[in-house]
């Protein structure tokens, strides 16, 4: 739509008809005109409008007639040509900068004269020719700074002084406190200026601001990261970690996507930075990953990388993995994050209970955590005070027992990493009818969502231990039993044992053929596990199953069918899969030496070590070695979860 200006229009100047009422009236009836044809849109009326707009950009000129004559300064009459025209030039206001610039020059000029007054009356005074090394010369003084100028100032008198400058409290160990504390600088002015006034400090003399605090904060932040990166020369093979992870942008309130990266080793672990990504991509995380690792000078000793297994990572064409391998340019043993495998596994079985998801929340452990407050926490049920648990936990022999007895002593042995870790332990104990060490905690529900493979376990057993107290379906019960079953005979071991790297070929094949003959109980669940860990049979590849060699669970004699079975003939691929293909069918039947060929020995090319020892000296005589000992100290140290990452 046309809009028509009324307070500053500029037409061309018309020296016969100068009346500006006229002018604008005109004007008026020149734009009611367009606007009765504005839904035509005919050459002639976009080319009157376009006319139209092109003279209102142009002069009002409402100037005298004969102004060219009356104006006596050269300057106004050019600025009036110029509005006229095509306007190069412009009125605006007082320019500052150059203000305060001639203002400094000023300045400068002052103190040049009294430096040459002062070095005047000083050669007069001694009789010092003007040809005296020690005489200031004008291109001296011209070439002097601001600062050294005026610390050569000497005002006129003497009785004035200079305030001295405030001293900084903020020291590296204070600096280093605060970050722990993750006290920002707003609060830590504060504190510090109410810690030196109680301690009679007098707080103009010290430097106590927010912009002072957050200086030397980022001064000794940069020392210490710079004093870490110049001492980090790891001489061991090392594990590189990485997990994505959603964070609040440092600049703004957004979310942005951050990656932590760090390596870890025998008597090593460092964190290499959290640089934010442009997308989630594999290939921009593997970039990501690659920048940090070569600007840490470590990519001679990266062996290994472990890693959440989602297709981001793992993908063939542009998974993270591929990514780093490639640029690398060279082969890495694939470390799956053995927690991540398992979540995965507890995530099917939990579906083939309870039903597909149908949203981020679970209804039934919702209303159970609002009824929590209600429920007296004394009155709980156990797996024998059920008929049909009691019937199943019959049919599994000595199974319960075990898993009470490893339970208990893993609980009173270990300090868990996690409290719910813990729970679960405990937990378990409580369903299957015994008491875990501490007594009975049972601590409210916590954070509940799908995503959260471990609350799935630990809402489960909880409300089936209430089931008396909180109303549930038939189905309900149902499933929440046959979940529990699993979880608590089976679940939790395998889940305990997972970061024992050496144990992860061994409690792999263990727990695939458990939950195997569990197809006897629940041919279901025991279907939806195996489907789900066979897709992740990382650790009984043909690389990895080396580790079951510095396993001591697996006894010699398996370890003697291991080195003949070393002269197999390999995958007739040239790179062989990091996670093998298992029928099904054949699971019962397999051992460990089974999956080790003649590839497996590439597992001690990666990592560097001697495996002499394999073919010329009896496992018995192993320990007796210096290359089986060196060897067997950094695989053990080898990490197969990404709980570091998290």
């Amino acid at each position: 739509m046309l809009l028509l200006t009324i307070t500053l229009v500029r037409l061309p100047r018309d020296p016969v008809h100068n009346n500006a009422i006229e002018k604008l009236e005109n004007i008026f009836y020149r734009w009611q005109t367009l606007k009765k044809n504005i839904n035509r849109r005919t050459q002639t009326q976009i080319a009157n409008e376009t006319s139209f707009t092109e003279d209102l950009e142009k002069l009002y000129d409402v100037a005298h007639a004969d102004a060219m004559k009356m104006i006596t300064i050269e300057e106004d009459r050019a600025f009036l040509e110029d509005q006229r025209g095509p306007r190069r030039g412009y009125m605006g206001n007082v320019d500052t900068a150059l203000t305060a610039k001639e203002e400094r020059k000023g300045k400068r000029l002052k103190r040049e004269e009294y430096l040459k007054t002062k070095e005047d009356d000083r050669r007069k005074g001694q009789n010092v020719t003007a040809e005296a090394d020690e005489v200031v010369s004008e291109e001296e003084i011209a070439a002097m700074t601001d600062d050294e100028l005026e610390s050569n100032f000497e005002p006129c008198s003497s009785t004035v002084s200079r305030k001295k400058r405030p001293v900084p409290i903020v020291t590296a160990d204070l600096s280093a406190a605060m970050d722990r504390t993750n006290v920002s600088n707003r609060c830590a002015t504060f504190l510090l200026a109410e810690t030196a006034k109680s301690l009679g400090h007098d707080i103009s003399s010290i430097a106590v601001n927010p912009e002072s605090i957050r200086t030397a904060r980022l001064q000794f932040r940069k020392q210490a990261a710079e004093a870490t990166k110049s001492s980090f020369d790891p001489l061991v093979p090392l594990v590189v970690h990485w997990d994505g992870k959603m964070l609040p942008d440092i600049t703004g309130v957004e979310q942005v996507d951050r990656l932590p990266v760090l390596v870890s080793g025998f008597q090593v672990e460092q964190l290499l930075g959290v640089p934010k990504l442009p997308n989630g991509t594999g290939e921009a995380t593997g970039n990501a990953v690659i920048a940090m690792v070569q600007e840490w000078d470590v990519e001679n000793q990266v062996k290994a990388m472990c890693f959440d297994t989602t297709a981001t990572n793992t993908g063939k064409r542009s998974g993270a993995c591929g990514v780093i391998e490639n640029k690398l340019g060279k082969n890495l043993l694939h470390l799956a994050c053995r927690h991540h495998v398992h979540e995965i596994v507890v995530g099917d079985v939990f579906k083939y209970c309870f039903g597909p998801s149908c949203g981020p929340d679970i209804g039934l452990f919702k209303r159970f955590r609002d009824y929590w407050p209600r429920i007296d926490r004394s009155q709980f049920q156990t797996a024998n005070d059920d008929p049909v648990c009691v019937e199943i936990l019959m049919k599994l022999g000595n199974l319960k027992d075990e898993v009470i007895a490893f339970a208990k002593k893993v609980l009173v042995s270990s300090q868990q990493p996690r409290d719910d870790y813990r729970e679960l332990l405990e937990l378990t104990v409580l369903f299957l009818g015994d008491v875990p060490p501490r007594g009975v905690r049972l601590v409210a529900p916590g954070a509940m969502h799908r995503a959260r493979w471990m609350a799935k376990l630990l809402y489960s057993v909880k409300v089936w231990m209430f089931k008396k107290q909180f109303k549930l379906t038939a189905r309900e019960e149902t499933a929440l039993r046959e979940m529990n079953l699993f979880g608590c005979l089976l679940y939790t071991k395998a889940w305990t044992v997972c970061q024992s790297p050496t144990a992860a070929p061994r409690n792999d094949l263990n727990f695939l053929k458990l939950v195997m003959k569990y197809e006897a109980i629940n041919k279901g669940i025991s279907n939806a596990a195996v489907r789900a860990f066979i897709r992740h049979l990382w650790y009984l590849s043909e690389e990895l199953v080396a580790l079951a060699f510095f396993d001591d669970a697996v006894d010699n004699a398996m370890k003697r069918k291991m080195i003949d079975a070393l002269k197999k003939q390999g995958d007739v691929l040239d790179e062989p899969p990091k996670r093998i293909q298992l029928d099904q069918s054949v699971i019962l039947e397999k051992e460990l030496d089974d999956f080790v060929t003649s590839r497996t020995l590439s597992f001690f090319d990666i990592m560097g070590f001697n495996a002499d020892f394999l073919m010329h000296v009896d496992p018995d005589s192993w320990a007796t070695l210096d290359d089986f000992q060196r060897a067997n100290k950094h695989v053990r140290s080898l990490s197969v979860v990404n709980d570091r990452a998290e």
